[in-house]
């Protein structure tokens, strides 16, 4: 009779434990599915004091936003961005 409890026992934690086991990997497969990285590339600053170059900081946020649009990645356009400063009135540039 101890026997078979003692196995009984041994049973029932094995297939609680598989049961944990599986919810647990359930659960981390359903946020990791659902789970998206957002990504805001700023614009770079025009530091040369030339302001014909001012637009290769734009150019260049765009250019890496296009580059990190993969999936699994948010990326936040500049109109967004821009939207997200006027809410939160907050200057354009630094």
């Amino acid at each position: 009779m101890f026997i078979r409890t003692q196995v009984f026992k041994n049973a029932a934690r094995v297939f609680f434990s598989l049961i944990f086991l599986a919810s647990v990997t359930l659960t981390a497969n359903a946020q990791a599915a659902s789970a998206r990285d957002v990504v805001v590339v700023l614009p770079f600053e025009n530091t040369s004091s030339q302001p014909e170059y001012n637009w290769v900081g734009e150019s260049f946020a765009d250019a890496l936003s296009e580059l990190l649009n993969v999936p699994g990645l948010a990326v936040v356009s500049s109109d967004e961005r821009g939207m997200a400063y006027q809410r939160l009135r907050l200057p354009l540039t630094v």
